[in-house]
């Protein structure tokens, strides 16, 4: 009849069904191997904050900001991943205008005791002058 309301039992519903997983017919070392030692990337004892924070303000004291790319162009990164971490690190205490999810740096990286060079695509991140350093 016209007007009745609808009555939904719960009994009514349907149990609860997990989702299937997919299975993974390769392991994924299998799928990929690099041809590089990158080991030597993460052979650092320490970084200088403070030193790396130095670069940062000589590049800011003559434009009106500097990206990552720059400061590794005038200061090559010489400890790896991290001196780039270090980068990042400081960018995230001063509040630097994060840029990466649009744009991304190529950056060269140099391990100062094999002499190897690696290059990274890296977020890259703006460094404003009026930012506490």
């Amino acid at each position: 009849m016209e007007g009745d309301p609808d009555v939904d039992l719960i009994m009514e519903r349907p149990l609860y069904q997990p989702v299937v997983a997919v299975p993974i017919t390769e392991r994924p070392e299998a799928l990929g191997t690099t041809s590089a030692d990158t080991a030597p990337l993460y052979e650092v004892d320490a970084v200088d904050l403070d030193l790396l924070r130095s670069r940062v303000r000589t590049l800011l004291r003559d434009s009106a900001q500097a990206s990552l790319a720059d400061v590794a162009a005038a200061f090559p990164l010489e400890q790896g991943v991290a001196e780039l971490l270090g980068y990042y690190t400081i960018a995230s205490q001063t509040g630097a205008a994060a840029d990466g999810e649009t744009a991304e740096a190529e950056l060269v990286l140099r391990n100062l005791r094999s002499g190897r060079m690696y290059w990274v695509r890296a977020p890259n991140v703006i460094f404003l002058p009026e930012l506490s350093l």
